[in-house]
């Protein structure tokens, strides 16, 4: 049956229940609320993501995000050559009238007061951007040249200091200009004082000084008592910056800096260090420094009693160079050179040798050339003098190129000294 309204009954006659309807009413409610919900989550989620990428774009999606407001403030002060900086400024307080935490609309007015050279206005606004963030590039930086311009070196320290330890990220902007600023002395004395404190960036920053730094007397300035050789982090810094200052010619600041390290001071009295060949993990280049490859010796317990030091053994390959040495400070006068060697035969022209010379000189002040001796070893020694103006010296072993001739048992070297 149907009625005059166009409505139908069911077969049995009754009614629709009227609970349907309205459950089906609350489900479009739902849905169409399910739906704004969703563009809204969509729009926020997208604004969030691109707003300083695209911040165009995120106005697209949600008008008033402060955010991408102030994106489009910094866009505008950043356009090459033309910066507008009336646009720019009311961006940026559309995006404060809105959210007074949206950064880059507060630097932006950072920048627009210096440009107007009202310093005292930028750095009230840029003050104002570092409570709100400490992790804003372009505050610390703004902040940093501030102190620059006042010469107030401890200042602008504090400033690298704050930015450094809050963004991990500034570190690899910020590192490269403190190595290059700290050629002032002045700034290496202020920087010393500052990592002595032990920031938690001066792990990272030490490992590249002693890396990458060019300027040997600001390593040698800022890492004086930094380091300790018993950690082995600080080992591994000391073994990259200790040798990098001897092929830089300074090979007086690194003894400096070897001298005066904890537990070093009877070690850098010695002549020679280290000659049972011993020490597990040296310290270049005032412990030895083995070659590696084809020239690589091999240290060996010595008598079979590691008690008796170590030897070490050289290399049986027809190449030819050096397989050891180490950086030694001799006084002028005569020395004497002792050493045990062992298994060594052949023609005495192609046999190892030990070699002295200066620092700044090829000439060799010894050259000893190791004798002929079974495999239970025999006494060696040579006699040499240190001549006037030779404050620091190389001791190196090396191997001659036996072409054609068999071995029949690896050389060795040990007991060494100079005295």
């Amino acid at each position: 049956m149907v009625m005059a309204t166009g409505s139908t009954l069911p077969e049995d006659g009754r009614h629709a229940p009227a609970v349907s309807r309205s459950r089906l009413v609350r489900g479009l409610i739902l849905a169409v609320a399910g739906l704004a919900t969703l563009w809204f989550t969509f729009a926020t989620t997208l604004s969030g993501v691109k707003w300083r990428e695209h911040p165009d774009l995120a106005l697209i999606f949600q008008s008033f995000d402060a955010r991408a407001l102030g994106g489009m403030a910094q866009r505008a002060l950043a356009v090459p050559g033309q910066p507008d900086a009336e646009t720019a400024r009311r961006e940026a307080q559309r995006a404060l009238a809105r959210d007074p935490t949206a950064i880059d609309a507060v630097t932006t007015l950072g920048v627009i007061a210096a440009l107007h050279n009202d310093l005292a206005l930028a750095e009230r606004t840029f003050r104002y951007a570092e409570y709100l963030s400490r992790r804003n590039p372009q505050t610390h930086m703004w902040l940093i040249e501030r102190q620059v311009q006042r010469n107030d070196i401890d200042g602008a320290l504090a400033q690298y200091d704050t930015a450094l330890r809050t963004s991990t990220a500034l570190r690899a902007q910020l590192f490269p200009i403190l190595m290059s600023a700290m050629s002032d002395r002045n700034i290496a004395v202020s920087l010393h004082r500052l990592l002595l404190t032990r920031p938690n960036w001066y792990p990272e920053f030490t490992a590249k000084l002693a890396a990458e730094s060019r300027d040997p007397v600001a390593m040698a300035t800022v890492t004086q008592g930094l380091l300790d050789p018993h950690r082995e982090d600080h080992r591994q810094w000391l073994g990259a910056m200790l040798p990098r200052l001897a092929e830089m010619h300074r090979i007086d600041l690194a003894w400096q800096a070897y001298e005066t390290l904890p537990g070093m001071g009877s070690a850098a009295g010695m002549p020679l260090r280290d000659g049972n060949f011993s020490v597990e993990t040296p310290l270049p280049p005032f412990d030895w420094v083995y070659a590696g490859g084809n020239l690589a010796p091999e240290r060996r317990v010595l008598g079979g009693a590691s008690t008796e030091g170590f030897a070490l053994y050289l290399p049986d390959s027809p190449q030819a160079g050096e397989v050891a040495h180490q950086a030694l400070r001799l006084a002028a006068g005569a020395h004497l050179f002792a050493a045990t060697a062992g298994s060594v035969s052949g023609d005495p022209r192609q046999r190892p040798y030990v070699e002295i010379h200066c620092t700044d000189q090829q000439a060799p002040l010894m050259r000893q050339t190791l004798p002929g001796a079974s495999a239970e070893g025999a006494a060696m020694q040579a006699s040499f003098t240190v001549p006037a103006g030779c404050p620091y010296q190389w001791i190196s072993i090396g191997v001659q190129a036996r072409a054609g001739e068999e071995r029949s048992a690896t050389a060795w070297l040990a007991r060494l000294s100079i005295r």
